[in-house]
């Protein structure tokens, strides 16, 4: 088995999980989207 330790941040709104992106991939705006409106 292998260990994946990629970067990642997990993106939550109202303490409830909306997505957990990898940072090399996400923009900042991608994640407030994520944030405001509760959806990937």
């Amino acid at each position: 088995m292998f260990l994946n330790l990629k970067p990642r941040i997990a993106v939550m709104k109202n303490k409830k999980l909306v997505n957990i992106v990898d940072t090399s991939s996400a923009s900042r705006e991608s994640v407030v989207k994520m944030i405001t409106f509760g959806k990937d």
